[in-house]
């Protein structure tokens, strides 16, 4: 996006027609079954999550699974907080059935892996060991595969899976 400031009244958004153009025609894309990456950028107060919101609801119609996350600038100590957000929501989702999980495509290592760095996937993830002994750069490999098994599990064809994480530079 630019680097100027939004100007809302209400509901409706101006002086963004170039920006809204390009988000409509990416909402098209993901409701193809095409994968996308999108990155906000600009300066603080000038927007960026209110054309994600706008982006968002786009994709209402086509019932998609949402995960939000969002970076902050003081809670730095705590190492993954917006997937552990993430990974809250979609234990919530799961337990009350609105979103299903394919076990079977998730390995006993992955999901051991993410038991592990994310306890709150432990009600959803069962597995078979508590404890986990491995290097760090193992346990880094092995995580991105991990939630590579994870997300894909989640988006099925008839619902795309977005995640919006929110303040990266945090």
């Amino acid at each position: 996006t630019r680097n100027r400031p939004l100007l809302t009244i209400g509901a409706k958004i101006f002086g963004r027609k170039a920006e809204l153009k390009t988000l409509k025609e990416t909402s098209e894309n993901i409701t193809s079954r095409k994968s996308i990456k999108g990155i906000f950028s600009g300066h603080s107060g000038v927007g960026k999550t209110r054309l994600v919101e706008e982006f968002l609801g786009y994709l209402q119609p086509f019932d998609p699974v949402i995960l939000r996350g969002k970076f902050d600038q003081h809670q730095t100590r705590l190492p993954y907080l917006s997937f552990k957000q993430l990974f809250a929501q979609l234990r919530t989702l799961i337990l009350s059935r609105q979103v299903s999980l394919d076990l079977s495509s998730i390995s006993a290592r992955s999901r051991s892996t993410l038991s592990f760095i994310f306890p709150e996937l432990k009600h959803i993830l069962p597995s078979s060991s508590n404890t986990y002994s491995s290097s760090t750069e193992e346990i880094v490999s092995q995580l991105i595969k991990a939630l590579d098994e994870l997300f894909a599990s989640i988006a099925i064809q008839e619902r795309p899976l977005i995640i919006f994480m929110d303040d990266l530079q945090w």
